[in-house]
């Protein structure tokens, strides 16, 4: 079922449970976020100055949480930045530069809504990373023009 019939399904017929709903909202805010990339590099020359060489794919997905060790639901979303393009896409990704993992929906969550803090996600084990360390903390210096620009204007 795609994020679609998921969000026609929540609108349709009856309440759908609080697991559902954040299943979805994490879903959405996943795709969501990997999106504002693509509108920052649009608009943002100081933002492509500092992606220029950045040659990665970064991630955002749950934990594996199944018996075998595979992702049972593929709730994650991913960009690419190549060269001086930058595309979001929903998914999972098979050969990430950089994968953010959140423990569950409740760690993704809370951290996406802003009732969490990077940090103490880190701290936590709710966070976690795989790939490049160099990736990692280049990421997190273009992540701030979310923040600075785009993100606080959106929660005052």
């Amino acid at each position: 079922m795609n994020t679609l019939d998921k969000l026609n399904n929540l609108f349709a017929g009856l309440h759908p449970d609080e697991d559902t709903k954040k299943k979805v909202s994490v879903e959405c805010l996943f795709y969501l976020l990997m999106t504002a990339y693509e509108v920052v590099h649009r608009g943002d020359s100081r933002f492509n100055d500092d992606a220029r060489n950045f040659d990665n794919v970064i991630q955002y997905r749950l934990e594996n949480d199944d018996a075998r060790g595979e992702q049972s639901e593929s709730i994650g979303a991913y960009v690419v930045i190549k060269g001086d393009r930058v595309t979001a896409h929903r998914g999972i990704h098979n050969n990430p530069t950089l994968t953010l993992i959140f423990r569950d929906i409740d760690s993704a969550y809370g951290l996406l809504t802003m009732q969490d803090t990077q940090f103490d996600a880190l701290v936590f084990g709710r966070l976690k990373y795989e790939g490049r360390l160099p990736s990692l903390f280049r990421f997190g210096y273009l992540s701030n023009y979310l923040q600075d620009e785009y993100l606080v204007q959106l929660s005052v």
